[in-house]
Order: structure tokens, then C-alpha cells, then sequence
């Protein structure tokens, strides 16, 4: 018996190369060329006798039986390595995990896997996760989906040591909202605010200044014959 052509296979009993199909993750690139109208018969007739020309499924595809023209589309939010052959080989892409997987492919589920984003404060660096990984402690991830714990960042009012990757407390007249990662922000001028700020609403205006003076924004030096003793004073005092 003749051998049909390779990624396709035929049942028992066939006795033309035309019987021969493409098989599971393989589609066939010549289909769309013989059921074309506009091919004359000598062409498909051709087309037939030459066999199926079987392409494999790309990434992120699927075709699950034998004689496919065209390959399935993976859920969303799934990827699948080339040449899939079933859904359940759709895997949930990263960022995400499968909120219930099956115990075995014969149990899988007709319709894929259900792709959950890791919430913030987690992530998944793998594809086909069942669960997500929580950000090392101290740290959290500020959107939903991520994919990376380099997407873990200090949580606001502490910044990440460069040499220990530790998080630290921001110092004294700095403040870190998440905006940065290796460093904290100065007060603007005149100001201050506790260790561990995380906002610039943190910063207040240092001793000997005042906020609000005569109607005005910003910290300013207290006039003389006054004096301020306490951060974040509003008025001076009258000496």
C-alpha cells in the first residue's frame, strides 16, 4: 500500500490518495482551493489526486479530529504550543490561572479552561497555572493580570533596596506612593513629613513655617515677632 502524505493518515480499506486527511492539529492548506468555485476541474481534480498539503495548527490553535480545513482559535486568555490537537491543551496564558482545572484529560472541559486574572497583590509567571502567586511580603502588584514578580513593587511609603531587594521605610521627609521602586520622593521644600509617607499630603511644613499664610499655598517663614514649634502649623505665634 502507498503511504499518504506526511501529517495525514486514512482509515482501513482506502483506496485512493484523495482518502487521506490531515490529522489531528494539522488542517489542510489546499482545502480552500478545491471547494473554490473558481477553480476549473482539472485543478481540483489535480488537487485531490496529490493529496492534502497538512500545515500544522499555529500557537493559540487547535484542531481536534482528523480532516480539519481550518484550525480553532483557543479561548481567550489561552495559549497552546503549535500542532495542538485538543482544547483542553489550551493552557491559561500567564497573568492568569484556571479556577477549576480537571483532574485528567478525559475529564476535561468541553469548552477549555476558564482563565481567572491573578488579582493585584499576585501573579503567574507560567502558563497553565492553578493558582496565583502572592508578591513577596511587603510588596503587593498594583493592577489585575500580572505576569511577573518584577510587577511586585514595595508597597507605598517604602521603597526596594537595591543591593538587599528588601523594602524599607521611606526616611523622614521623603514619601513614596508606588510611583517609584528603588526610591522615595523629597518633601518639597520646607517641609517634612514621618518616616514610611506615602503620599506628598504626608508632607507638612517644617518648624518655623507656616501653610495658608495670608491666603497663600505653600510653606512660609513665620514673620518676625512669631515663632512656630510644631510641624504642620497653620499660624505662628506671637512671641
Amino acid at each position: 500500500c502507498a503511504t499518504c502524505p506526511i501529517h495525514s493518515t486514512s482509515v482501513q480499506g482506502s483506496s485512493s490518495r484523495s482518502d487521506c486527511v490531515c490529522e489531528a492539529g494539522f488542517y489542510d492548506a489546499e482545502a480552500a482551493a478545491r471547494s473554490s468555485t473558481q477553480g476549473s476541474n482539472a485543478t481540483i481534480a489535480s488537487s485531490l489526486a496529490a493529496g492534502p498539503d497538512c500545515r500544522r495548527c499555529a500557537e493559540g490553535s487547535y484542531s481536534n479530529g482528523t480532516g480539519s480545513t481550518v484550525c480553532a482559535e483557543c479561548p481567550a486568555h489561552t495559549v497552546s504550543a503549535a500542532g495542538s490537537s485538543y482544547i483542553w491543551e489550551c493552557k491559561c496564558q500567564a497573568g492568569f490561572y484556571d479556577e477549576s482545572p480537571p483532574a485528567n484529560t478525559s475529564g476535561a472541559r468541553r469548552w477549555g479552561p476558564s482563565c481567572i486574572p491573578c488579582a493585584s497583590g499576585s501573579y503567574s509567571d507560567v502558563e497553565g497555572s492553578t493558582t496565583c502567586t502572592a508578591c513577596p511580603e511587603g510588596m503587593t502588584s498594583r493592577l489585575t493580570g500580572s505576569a511577573s514578580i518584577l510587577d511586585c513593587r514595595c508597597t507605598s511609603g517604602k521603597y526596594m533596596d537595591p543591593k538587599s531587594g528588601a523594602c524599607l521605610a521611606c526616611p523622614g521627609g521623603t514619601y513614596n506612593n508606588e510611583s517609584r521602586l528603588t526610591f522615595c520622593q523629597h518633601c518639597p521644600d520646607d517641609m517634612e513629613s514621618a518616616p514610611g509617607s506615602s503620599s506628598v499630603d504626608d508632607c507638612k511644613c517644617t518648624m518655623g513655617f507656616v501653610s495658608g499664610l495670608n491666603g497663600s499655598t505653600g510653606c512660609h517663614g513665620c514673620p518676625a515677632g512669631s515663632y512656630n514649634d510644631v510641624v504642620g502649623a497653620t499660624y505662628c505665634k506671637s512671641c
